[in-house]
């Protein structure tokens, strides 16, 4: 992919204005987020821009010629856990990322449904109580590991290739129990960023010092969780190997309309659409 900077971005959207007077731009991070936010708002009168990286999304409705009418919506990431103030004409997730949103919401009761076995389902929670609770404690240890690294700034990456190579959960989460080793899981991000200076104790310690925010949702990466998922889909609760990009698509398709608009992000950009009196949403 191309590099693109605000600065492109904004010569983009000054470019579809000259053929376009009255478009209004919405702007995500990535091709993923425009998935899901493209079949949910309206397209006459709307173009929706990918920014490639949340930063760009950022620079790009801060900068001093973009057009009014625009509006960013951005993951989260630590912006809650450390209290950081959400720029104007941006609205972003309540939960770390959007798809952490996804399993949140009963979008994950759904595709459980569709994906999995019920049988295996309900045997499952009757030993180990609901999916979802597992999801979170096993994404609680990848949560501690990224903040550690993001503190210590280690420059650790979680995936290469813009996404398409991802760190090999396999290796650390056991298909058969379902469960994820700690100590198996750091060797397993270190030796695939070929980090092997840096000793898994220190990773360890730091792990171990790092504070949980009050809310888990606030750290939990939702892709961590998805590639979880699709391992425990595999055996545990069904019986078919998932990629991690099915659970995905399966996830953005089975978030619906009313939890959406429960949510505040959903709330925000009502609450945008009042203001720039533009309507976004296409309900």
């Amino acid at each position: 992919m191309i590099p693109r900077s605000p600065a492109d971005l904004v010569a983009e959207m000054i470019s579809e204005l000259s053929k376009r007077p009255s478009l209004a731009f919405l702007l995500v991070e990535g091709h993923d987020d425009a998935r899901y936010w493209k079949p949910r708002t309206r397209v006459a009168g709307w173009a929706c821009i990918v920014a490639l990286g949340k930063g760009n999304v950022l620079g790009t409705v801060s900068h001093p010629s973009r057009p009014d009418a625009a509006l960013g919506i951005v993951d989260a990431d630590y912006d809650h856990y450390d209290a950081v103030v959400c720029p104007n004409e941006v609205c972003r997730t309540d939960e770390h990322d959007l798809e952490a949103m996804f399993i949140r919401s009963g979008a994950l009761d759904r595709v459980l449904h569709e994906l999995g076995s019920v049988a295996k389902i309900d045997v499952f929670e009757q030993a180990s109580g609901p999916v979802r609770d597992h999801l979170a404690v096993m994404g609680a240890e990848l949560a501690r590991l990224r903040r550690a690294n993001h503190v210590a700034k280690w420059g650790l990456k979680f995936k290469k290739n813009g996404g398409l190579d991802r760190v090999p959960y396999a290796k650390f989460v056991d298909k058969k129990t379902w469960k994820l080793d700690r100590e198996a899981m750091v060797t397993t991000v270190l030796n695939y960023n070929s980090r092997h200076d840096l000793p898994a104790a220190t990773v360890l310690a730091e792990m171990a010092r790092t504070v949980a925010p009050a809310d888990p949702w606030h750290w939990l990466n939702g892709h961590d969780l998805a590639a979880i998922l699709a391992i425990g889909l595999s055996q545990v609760l069904g019986s078919t190997n998932r990629q991690l990009a099915d659970v995905e698509t399966a996830l953005r398709l089975a978030h619906d309309r009313a939890e959406l608009e429960a949510t505040a992000l959903g709330r925000a950009i009502r609450g945008w659409e009042t203001s720039a009196a533009r309507l976004l949403l296409a309900f």
